[in-house]
């Protein structure tokens, strides 16, 4: 059964990346994209105009924006059992760990534009 209803968690206690939710039927299914493979691939914070490192929120909204491009290397990742299981307090969740190496420059293909997007309609509020 492949995974449904992905959806970005806008927290701000992750420091090591992104949390997805996602579901296997009725099990919950989390994903951390981390903050490692989002700056290999898009070489933050040089390739930034301001070359300022992105904020979390900023992070989480990158990730949002590319859910669709995401989604492909989840449920590969998901259907080769490459997942590691989470306890927490007294329940057990599936954890999958997006890296660098599962998102190859060339076949899959994020943007970033929304960082200067975000960027720009926050000083124009100044």
């Amino acid at each position: 059964m492949p995974l449904t209803e992905f959806s970005v968690v806008y927290a701000s206690s992750q420091e090591d990346g992104t949390i997805i939710h996602c579901f296997d039927g009725r099990e919950l299914v989390l994903i951390l994209v981390t903050c490692v493979a989002l700056d290999d691939y898009f070489g933050w914070p040089w390739s930034l105009p301001d070359e300022k490192r992105p904020t979390l929120p900023e992070r989480h909204l990158v990730v949002d924006r590319n859910l669709a491009a995401f989604e492909p290397i989840i449920q590969g990742k998901y259907q080769r059992g490459e997942y590691s299981i989470l306890n927490r307090s007294g329940s057990s969740l599936k954890l999958i760990e997006v890296t660098g190496a599962d998102i190859p420059r060339g076949r899959v293909q994020l943007t970033d534009s929304v960082i200067q997007t975000a960027r720009a309609a926050y000083f124009a509020r100044a």
